[in-house]
């Protein structure tokens, strides 16, 4: 059975420069990167800097979240829990809004390195 609304979880270090923002946040907007945008992606995962400064093109939604120009898709989620978990958390919310496109592969990050997959389609005439 699926979550009525959806859900969406991830989890945030206690030591990351956005966790206080989080933390107090009564919601969230999730960006999903597309391949082409791994500079998007490391200038994120640095510390230190204004994530949101040029050259970061960006947006509010109309209830003032940030959505980044150009991505994959996001999702526009109120936040239910925080759960600890060690030195990070868990955060639950519940998907108030998408915009999910299929018009470009995704950005992965796993074992260090950013990929991508490439979507297949095969016609079945």
């Amino acid at each position: 059975m699926c979550a009525e609304p959806p859900l969406v979880s991830f989890g945030i270090s206690t030591g990351s420069s956005c966790w206080p923002h989080v933390r107090e946040a009564r919601g969230v907007v999730v960006n999903f990167l597309g391949a082409h945008q791994e500079d998007l992606a490391r200038r994120f995962a640095t510390s230190g800097l204004d994530r949101f400064a040029a050259p970061t093109g960006w947006r509010r939604l109309p209830g003032g979240e940030p959505v980044l120009d150009h991505v994959a898709g996001w999702l526009r989620a109120e936040v239910e829990a925080l759960i600890p978990i060690g030195d990070h958390h868990l955060v639950r919310a519940r998907v108030l809004e998408a915009d999910l496109r299929q018009d470009a592969p995704p950005l992965l990050y796993h074992d260090g390195r950013y990929h991508s997959i490439e979507v297949l389609t095969s016609d079945h005439g």
